[in-house]
């Protein structure tokens, strides 16, 4: 691919001129030689002048004049002196080159790295090596040549491509020619991953006060990596934290750690900790995750994380999953931690110590399949109250069908039954009935000048399922792990309309759905739109404690849309009418494009009567030139008052990039604020220096990718 020069400044790369155009392969040793005048002399002295340029290897010296010793295999050169290899190019005045160890000299001279556009000048370059590169009274830059926005000066300068190192003596930062600080010693990468000490975060907010983050990076190695950082807040002390993080063969994992001395608000020690781990070999996946608080505020008060500023519950896991051609098999362990205040509890969290559960699939004749679902489950609800769980369900199903229909009966039992701190239950036992049935309708559809593919399917459901008394199956009050599922289209089809298993509703339905999509010429759905509603035969008669039974009828109307209008535009909605009341009882939508990751836009509204009325906005955009706007805002029409805001300006250039934000967020369980400012500013291939702002990050890092 060729690129012109206004494309590689676009693009933040900087041509570096071809190596040799011929070598012959595999000789390194060999000099190749043209110019347009030569002179021998001696014992086989040569001397050379105007256009010269000689081969070697890889590497290629351009000048106007030269002289080539036999002997001892040494190169003189002065006069618009270039030296191409791998990677570099040099550029001075004079050069002495040894052709035997290809070490080099050059003097007032300039130097380009290939990769990172990395860049200076030098009074002395010396190639010790093609792995050891000494600059003497150098520069140091990754700016595109023409732009001084930063460089730092350096008494010497070492660098090592190979090993990835920079290391420079009595180094002097200047910014747009200012002089910024002074280091006596630097340690800095020429790549992607480096041991050393990254630059300080500066930020504000209300918690924390004004806080810097002295952070340092560790490569322990290309598949692990550690960051350990001090975090100092003006109300708050001094916080230490730690982050390491592998990868394996079989899985990976992350270990977090903080803790906080002495918080001058609490007067008490915090920490949090967080361990993460995956493997996955052949049919088995394994995961952990644990947590522990110090504290159930520590998250409101110290984290920066929006989604940990709202937790209601603290979450810790474990899980092993087998999953084969027929059977699945998860044995997990579940302890939640509350964090609402202890006066006014919200949510009463449930153990699952363990629980286990199974399923099995086996298709046999033409048209008949088996499958088998279970668990055995222990549970603590709180000190005082301790569940075991058993639940069986086998179901004989057979399918009749083809491209245009399908007819599918169904046929199971479920068997539940509970130890409730010692005492046995009732067997709960439930049939199940179902016939589930289709069509297939499909035309061809001209629209503008594209052609699509229509289809229309309409499906007919029936689901039976007899009442029985479960009151006491556990009481109402002690419930583990059920609620009344969200009314969408799966919900219009599934056989149990709560979430969990101690309790199983009494159906008597009828769901009737109707569904269009179309395809284009590649087959890509492009849209699909859905609307289906169910009709009770009978009362509903098992409800929780504070559910609404549903009466005899017709149910709330559902409507849905999922559409892809072009490569850039995306868009969905749920639509739920109540139509007793003639009013909308639920409804979202989102709009969303996205046209590279710096053009994005995503509009969504959410509607719940009587509880919710919000709209969201997320859009990155670049305004001109190398200026870019950023936007996150949450507003309630219910509050009146936006619920969480954040705006930010940012620029950007292949040399430097700045970044400005204001962000306030509410936090969902007590409606306290919290909001801050924060300013980054980056040297590109350097460091950085600031807070991080999210919605500006490209969630990457140092690390492990």
């Amino acid at each position: 691919m060729t690129v012109n020069n206004a494309q590689a400044e676009q693009l933040c790369f900087v041509p570096m001129p071809s190596g040799p155009a011929t070598a012959a392969a595999g000789d390194e040793q060999t000099i190749y030689i043209s110019a347009d005048e030569s002179e021998s002399w001696g014992k086989g002295d040569i001397q050379l002048r105007g256009d010269i340029e000689l081969i070697q290897g890889n590497r290629l010296l351009r000048a106007e004049q030269a002289a080539y010793y036999r002997d001892d295999q040494r190169i003189t050169a002065e006069g618009g002196v270039s030296l191409t290899e791998e990677g570099l190019l040099l550029k001075g005045k004079r050069i002495m080159l040894d052709a035997q160890s290809e070490a080099a000299t050059l003097e007032g001279g300039s130097y380009q790295i290939a990769g990172r556009s990395a860049r200076g000048a030098a009074e002395k370059i010396s190639i010790i090596s093609r792995e050891h590169i000494l600059l003497e009274d150098a520069s140091y830059t990754t700016c595109p040549p023409g732009d001084e926005s930063w460089r730092f000066r350096a008494a010497s300068i070492t660098l090592k491509p190979t090993e990835n190192d920079g290391v420079a003596r009595h180094m002097r930062l200047e910014v747009l020619g200012v002089p910024v600080f002074y280091f006596p010693y630097i340690n800095f990468p020429l790549g992607e991953r480096k041991t050393g000490l990254l630059s300080p975060s500066i930020g504000s907010s209300d918690s924390v006060g004004r806080e810097v983050t002295i952070p340092f990076y560790w490569n322990i190695a290309p598949e692990r990596d550690a960051t350990l950082s001090v975090r100092q807040m003006s109300r708050r002390g001094t916080q230490l934290t730690g982050e390491f993080r592998y990868l394996n063969e079989n899985g990976e994992g992350q270990l977090e750690a903080e803790y906080l001395s002495n918080d001058h608000q609490t007067e008490t020690n915090r920490h949090f900790f967080q361990y993460q781990h995956q493997s996955y070999w052949q049919a088995w996946q394994a995961s952990i995750d644990l947590q522990q608080l110090s504290d159930r505020d520590y998250f409101r008060d110290l984290s920066r994380e929006k989604e940990r500023y709202s937790s209601r519950l603290l979450e810790s896991s474990a899980t092993l999953n087998y999953a084969d051609d027929s059977w699945y098999w998860s044995l997990a362990l579940q302890h939640n931690k509350s964090l609402d205040d202890p006066d006014v509890v919200v949510i009463t969290p449930t153990q699952r110590l363990p629980q286990l559960r199974f399923a099995h699939d086996r298709g046999f004749a033409d048209n008949l399949s088996f499958s088998l679902q279970g668990e055995f489950a222990s549970f603590r609800k709180s000190s005082d109250l301790t569940a075991l769980r058993f639940d069986i369900k086998p179901t004989l199903s057979a399918y009749y069908g083809d491209s245009a229909a399908y007819l599918k009966p169904s046929i199971g039992w479920q068997g539940t039954g509970y130890w409730v701190d010692g005492s046995p239950s009732e067997l709960r036992q439930l049939p199940t009935v179902s016939l589930d049935s289709g069509l297939w309708f499909e035309r061809h559809q001209q629209i503008g000048k594209k052609r699509y593919q229509q289809s229309l399917e309409p499906r007919l459901y029936f689901l039976y399922v007899p009442y029985r008394d479960q009151n006491n199956l556990p009481a109402a009050d002690q419930l583990f792990d059920t609620q009344l599922s969200e009314f969408d289209f799966d919900s219009l089809f599934s056989e149990n309309r709560y979430s969990g298993i101690d309790r199983v509703g009494d159906e008597q339905r009828v769901t009737l759905s109707l569904a269009s999509r179309w395809f284009d010429d590649h087959g890509r759905q492009r849209l699909q739109v859905s609307v289906g509603q169910r009709y009770n035969l009978a009362e509903q008669r098992v409800i929780l404690a504070d559910e609404t039974a549903a009466g005899k009828g017709w149910s709330n109307l559902l409507a849905e849309i999922d559409g892809q209008v072009n490569r850039f535009i995306t868009t969905s909605g749920l639509v739920e009418w109540d139509n007793r009341q003639g009013w909308l009882e639920k409804a979202n939508f989102q709009l969303a494009f996205e046209r590279d990751p710096k053009r994005r836009v995503a509009l969504g509204l959410n509607f719940r009567r009587a509880l919710l009325k919000q709209s969201t906005l997320k859009a990155r955009w670049p305004l001109s030139g190398r200026w870019s706007i950023m936007g996150d805002l949450t507003y309630s029409f219910y509050r009146s008052q936006a619920l969480n805001t954040q705006l930010g300006l940012e620029y950007d250039n292949c040399c430097w990039r700045v970044r400005m934000a204001a962000q306030e967020y509410i936090n969902d369980n007590d409606g306290s604020r919290n909001s801050g400012i924060a300013i980054q500013f980056e040297l590109k291939g350097l460091t950085s220096v600031g807070s991080k702002i999210s919605g500006f990050s490209e969630h990457k890092s140092p690390g492990i990718n």
